[in-house]
């Protein structure tokens, strides 16, 4: 499911992806997937513009013990440097993954 809405982000079929959240949240038995969940919301918020959004839901990924988190984190940094050119921030995420390796 995961990687089918993320095709349809990639195609640009918002309103296709954004009902398949919505099912994966109805449908959830497993807690492990709520930051499977956070990230494709970040995604989506992307996709719409909304980058403050995207931003917040990215912070929301704290299990450092799952793959997500590293994902959250190298895309929070990728927002930080090419949309809001802070490479302050961008560094500490970058740091943030080496701490918890």
């Amino acid at each position: 499911m995961k990687l089918n809405i993320e095709i349809l982000l990639k195609l640009g079929k918002i309103d296709e992806a954004q009902s398949q959240i919505n099912k994966l949240i109805d449908d959830m038995q497993d807690p492990n997937m709520e930051d499977d969940i956070l990230f494709l919301n970040s995604e989506l918020a992307l996709k719409t513009g909304d980058v403050k959004k995207a931003v917040n839901l990215l912070k929301k990924i704290t299990n450092k013990d799952e793959n997500t988190y590293k994902e959250s984190r190298i895309k929070l940094a990728d927002i930080y440097l090419t949309v809001l050119m802070d490479r302050r921030l961008y560094t500490w995420c970058y740091i943030e993954i080496l701490e918890h390796v």
